[in-house]
């Protein structure tokens, strides 16, 4: 992992603002070499030295979906059934839950990166390549790629992006209201 990846992970790991986080995303967009120290900067927070300890991916637990204890009054996976992918929502669609006002809801939100059809439609291949053990892998990411059917994939009509909830053909499931 570069440096400025470890001084990257390591401001996200301590937290920042959404101001700096989109800040550093900007710069990390722009092919700017210093988006993490630009980021630390920015929030406060000290750059880290070349002789401070460093947050690694060993550091951190993934999450699984359906695993920790999520916030909020509902729970939201990125299962196959309540993602659409390639598509964003329209006036047509549905929700897959229901909510009252007040109420505050965790979702989960799935990359498209390793479930594309010119990455394989393999995550677990395509992040081992990335240096990314099986287990970390997020199991969601795993049954998108292999199971989604809720629309059609026309992979050089549709975009890449997976996005969880909204439904055009499917209610609410009652457990979820």
């Amino acid at each position: 992992m570069s440096e400025i990846a470890r001084e990257a992970a390591e401001i996200l790991y301590r937290g920042i603002g959404r101001r700096d986080f989109v800040r550093a995303v900007t710069a990390v967009g722009a092919g700017a070499g210093v988006a993490g120290i630009a980021s630390a900067c920015a929030s406060g927070i000290p750059a880290p030295s070349s002789g401070s300890q460093s947050v690694t991916a060993s550091s951190f637990t993934i999450l699984q979906p359906g695993q920790g204890d999520p916030e909020g009054d509902h729970y939201l996976q990125s299962a196959p059934d309540d993602v659409l992918w390639g598509y964003v929502p329209n006036v047509h669609a549905a929700p897959v839950t229901q909510m009252v006002s007040g109420q505050t809801i965790t979702i989960d939100a799935v990359s498209h990166e390793g479930i594309l059809e010119d990455q394989g439609r393999d995550p677990v291949e395509y992040f081992a390549a990335q240096g990314v053990a099986e287990a970390d892998v997020l199991q969601d990411a795993i049954a998108i790629a292999s199971e989604y059917n809720r629309t059609p994939r026309n992979f050089d009509k549709d975009g890449p992006h997976v996005v969880t909830g909204p439904s055009s053909s499917k209610e609410p499931s009652p457990a979820m209201c």
